[in-house]
């Protein structure tokens, strides 16, 4: 006998395809909305990405500019990634700029010139991580670290620090550089570093390209360059990956 085929049986429309499918509409609205109240347009990354740093950033330019940064690829439908699709004149260039490790966009009516005065103003130090390169050399002397204590010291050793107990007081038994300028830290020199209290990570935004609206030009601004040595590595929202769905726009925008 032949076999008996089951009845196929109609499936029913996903309804998690379906959500995704709406909220990747609207952030295209969105977008397109910031495109139409905005004067300019700015790609911009982030070094030495902290969260609370980001958000403190935006918080003070709340009123004078939004940002839009994550997985950029449903920004750059909502753009146009040709000159046929782009929403207005240079979109398409942008949309070509924004990816890779490309932190997003930020869009404001400021004056170029108060806009980058203003976003220059937002940089901190914090302490670096496993990986970072230092920017400079970190010399330790040896002598009495009378703010670490003795409990400390197994852990000082862990991290590459020659230290010895003297009279109930850790020492540095010798100089010894925490870290090299221009080299990757490790593990323990990161751990190092921050058990002394240095703090070698500067936060900043990078404005790298700006777009006007009257025009369509997109100018190419000076921190490009310096974004293009290190190939975007330290931008922050970091993805080559093509996941539409992540993208924040600030509270109360999605």
């Amino acid at each position: 006998m032949p076999p008996t085929r089951k009845p196929l049986v109609a499936r029913k429309p996903s309804k998690t395809k379906s959500r995704g499918h709406a909220r990747k509409e609207k952030l295209v609205g969105d977008v397109r909305g910031l495109v139409d109240e905005y004067a300019y347009a700015y790609v911009f990354d982030v070094v030495n990405a902290r969260s609370a740093l980001l958000k403190d950033a935006r918080v003070a330019l709340k009123s004078e500019a939004r940002f839009v940064f994550g997985k950029m690829s449903v920004v750059r439908v909502a753009l146009g990634r040709t000159p046929g699709e782009a929403y207005m004149d240079g979109l398409d260039h942008v949309a070509s700029l924004v990816r890779g490790n490309t932190a997003g966009l930020m869009f404001t009516n400021l004056a170029p010139e108060e806009a980058e005065a203003r976003v220059a103003q937002f940089r901190s130090f914090d302490f670096a991580r496993t990986g970072n390169v230092a920017p400079r050399t970190v010399r330790v002397e040896a002598g009495p670290l009378a703010e670490q204590p003795s409990s400390m010291l197994e852990q000082l050793r862990g991290m590459g620090v020659p230290v010895v107990l003297k009279k109930g007081v850790v020492h540095v038994e010798r100089d010894f550089n925490a870290c090299e300028e221009g080299r990757k830290l490790t593990s323990q020199q990161a751990r190092a570093l921050k058990a002394f209290g240095v703090k070698l990570a500067e936060f900043r935004v990078r404005l790298l390209h700006r777009w006007t609206k009257e025009t369509g030009d997109v100018a190419r601004l000076a921190d490009a360059g310096e974004a293009d040595a290190e190939g975007g590595a330290a931008a922050a929202g970091a993805s080559s990956g093509e996941d539409d769905e992540e993208v924040d726009m600030e509270e109360g925008d999605e």
